[in-house]
């Protein structure tokens, strides 16, 4: 439980009561986080930076916190939990005895309800759900979609009790079913489509035979579309000769007509409309232990095998996206038939290559359908790296022996590839969050290389002077009892809180990333050079940290950003090229959403053509900039609305696709893309002249 306890119901999923965070007034919105220390499965201490100290012990489906040390400019604790958007189809909530009220399907206001209370109970479409009974405290719901954030959560305030000296209470978190075990089963969630069984729209499926229906339609209607001229990979006719360009048989980096530009293995200017996620398996979803909220379930045997994963029905993980493609097009749903068909309608819309996260098979290679994979770099891509405690999806550089382990898994992973010309280039990792870093590292014991690698660089700055250490860093004036010696260290809570602590992490992260990108760009020169690296798919937070984005972009040939954003702010992408030395820039994952089949998500807009015009005017915006060398859209096909597989039972679920979970593709979203992409190369050379569009602008796009 580093980031707080786990709690996991049969069909409702797996939340996290996130670990209290400390607050010193009511109006404190912040409040200070505690660095967790993991003593056991079911045991943990919180320590504050105020010196304040909490343990947290798990005993059934009973959670005990006990202050141990109380800080007089505390006033309290605030405890968060967070659902996901999939309760805004149906689900309810209950604070204290009062009645039910329902989630929102729809974002509009931020608070929904607040209330004094010791009860809280949180419900889903089925019924299914949980309660928390609590000590009488202020509980909140709160919408997070108008932040952007695909979730809704509950939030509950303690107040400490200082005349009675409470400093000891428990959360009591009950299952909850409206039908006992001999009553017929909940009503179910999920129609035998994958669609939502309660919700009704224009273009639901309701039989086999309208997926038929569409299949027929969608071959004559591919048929009938006739692209722009461009080269094999999808680059820029003519290009070569009029901008004096060359090709290499690899995709490079040149500059072409005062831009950054990639270039085709053949010596066109290549703009990359990428797509991400361009495999079966995306559409999976756990089904095993929840079977009961699905109208009906893909029969283990027969055509309908390849919609489990591995084709495996004991894995209890299913694709509707999967059974609705067999049930339109027939049982051939490979990874060959499935990404020829995909690849098919892509190019016809007008995108060129395969994002992150895509498969890239032998067909798509055939028709020199390009894509970028990732560099082998997380523990679970490769066996032996030990996870970056508090940075999600990243090593410990500091790990030793990690320099071989890296150059096993890129000869293995890496180097079969290396004279293959459909990679455009390989990313380094994805959205691992550097600023998380200076926090997490301080906090850790000495069994963690990176936390004894910091003490032995606080030895050496501080010129093992332990008593000028603990003056620089305000421990003495924190606690009762300060290090006594620089290997004390190691195994001390440390909190970078003074000008001179927080100069301190900042040479430690010089120090780390250096080491990171520096070993990064030396194996993968080795193994792989007539390939472009990527950069590290930062977040925007992540990327507007100068020393960062100056280190990384020297060991990289694309600064690749995350992009996910209402407005494109062009000051932004200008301010990271800059520091980047101008590198040219890769927005590398983005989208809009809807909530019309009840799916909404990230960055919600009203409807398809909202969804449409939005990228209109984000792709338009975005290639005007000289640095940009291209987009990928996340995703291919809609996330499954019970949640991706590998994120258990409450993953993501959100209407990020092309195409719907009945591989139904929305035509109003996609005609705007494909009139924007076509148009690509004149917003590039063509004095970035604006496509004509039925509006010009969009209500939830504010330039």
């Amino acid at each position: 439980m580093p980031e707080g306890v786990q709690t996991v119901f049969e069909a409702t999923g797996e939340f996290v009561i996130g670990h209290p965070v400390l607050v010193s007034c009511k109006n404190d919105h912040d409040g200070l986080a505690p660095a967790a220390e993991l003593e056991s499965a079911t045991k943990a201490k919180l320590r504050y930076a105020n010196g304040a100290c909490m343990a947290v012990e798990i005993s059934g489906s009973r959670i005990r916190y006990t202050l141990e040390n109380y800080v007089e400019d505390s006033d309290g604790l605030r405890f968060t939990l967070l659902l996901p958007s999939r309760f805004g189809a149906g689900g309810e909530y209950y604070i204290g005895d009062v009645a039910s009220r329902p989630f929102p399907l729809i974002k509009g206001q931020q608070i929904l309800a607040q209330k004094n209370a010791s009860k809280i109970t949180l419900l889903d479409f089925s019924g299914e759900g949980f309660s928390i009974l609590t000590p009488e405290g202020f509980h909140e719901i709160q919408d997070y979609r108008v932040f952007d954030q695909p979730a809704l959560a509950w939030i509950y305030n303690y107040q400490f009790d200082k005349y009675s000296k409470r400093t000891s209470f428990v959360f009591d978190i009950i299952s909850f079913s409206p039908f006992p075990d001999a009553s017929p089963p909940p009503r179910f969630i999920i129609d035998r489509f994958g669609q939502y069984a309660a919700l009704d729209f224009p273009g639901k499926i309701t039989d086999e035979r309208q997926l038929r229906e569409d299949a027929d339609r969608e071959a004559a209607d591919l048929a009938a579309i006739e692209p722009p001229p461009r080269d094999p990979w999808g680059g820029f006719h003519g290009s070569r000769d009029n901008y004096n360009l060359r090709a290499t048989g690899f995709f490079r980096i040149d500059r072409a007509g005062g831009r950054h530009v990639l270039v085709t293995p053949d010596g066109n200017v290549f703009y990359q409309l990428g797509v991400c996620c361009i495999m079966p398996d995306e559409g999976m979803t756990v089904v095993r232990g929840r079977e009961r909220i699905f109208e009906w379930l893909p029969p283990a045997k027969g055509d309908f095998k390849a919609a489990w994963q591995n084709g495996d029905p004991s894995t209890g993980i299913a694709s509707f996206h999967a059974a609705n493609s067999i049930r339109k097009f027939g049982p051939a749903c490979d990874d060959e038939a499935w990404s020829g068909r995909a690849v098919k309608r892509l190019r016809a819309w007008g995108f060129n290559s395969a994002g992150a996260w895509s498969r890239l098979t032998k067909t798509m290679k055939a028709v020199h359908f390009a894509g970028t994979p990732q560099l082998p770099l997380e523990p679970w891509m490769a066996p032996g790296l030990r996870p970056m405690q508090g940075a999600g999806r990243t090593y410990d550089p500091f790990q030793p022996g990690v320099e071989e382990v890296i150059d096993q898994a890129f000869a293995k992973q890496v180097a079969p590839h290396a004279d293959d010309p459909a990679i455009i280039g390989w990313f380094v990792e994805n959205e691992v969050l550097y600023e998380n870093i200076t926090g997490a590292v301080p906090a850790q014991k000495g069994d963690s290389p990176s936390k004894r690698r910091f003490v032995e660089l606080l030895r050496e700055k501080y010129h093992d002077d332990i008593a000028s250490f603990n003056i620089a860093w305000g421990i003495a004036s924190r606690t009762h009892a300060s290090p006594s010696s620089f290997d004390a260290l190691n195994d001390t809570t440390l909190f970078a809180g003074t000008p001179e602590a927080i100069a301190d992490m900042r040479d430690f992260m010089r120090l780390f990333i250096e080491t990171h990108y520096a070993r990064v760009e030396r194996l993968f020169r080795k193994y792989a050079p007539n390939h472009l690296l990527l950069g590290s798919r930062w977040q925007p937070g992540t990327a507007s940290d100068e020393q960062l984005v100056r280190i990384a972009a020297r060991h990289t040939d694309i600064v690749s950003v995350n992009y996910y954003t209402r407005v494109i702010f062009p000051d932004f992408l200008r301010r990271v090229s800059e520091w980047s030395n101008d590198k040219p820039l890769l927005l590398s994952e983005w989208h809009y959403t809807a909530v019309d089949q009840g799916l909404g998500g990230h960055m919600e807009v009203a409807d398809q053509k909202e969804r449409g015009l939005a990228y209109h005017n984000y792709v338009e915006t975005a290639v005007a900039l000289p640095f940009i060398v291209g987009h990928q859209w996340f995703t291919y096909a809609d996330q499954p609305a019970t949640g991706r597989w590998f994120e258990g039972l409450n993953g993501e679920g959100a209407n990020t696709g092309l195409v719907n979970v009945t591989d139904r593709p929305y035509h109003e979203f996609i005609t705007e893309c494909r009139r924007t992409n076509n148009a690509i190369y004149d917003l590039m050379f063509q004095n970035h002249k604006s496509i004509p569009s039925e509006r010009s602008s969009v209500n939830v796009i504010n330039h």
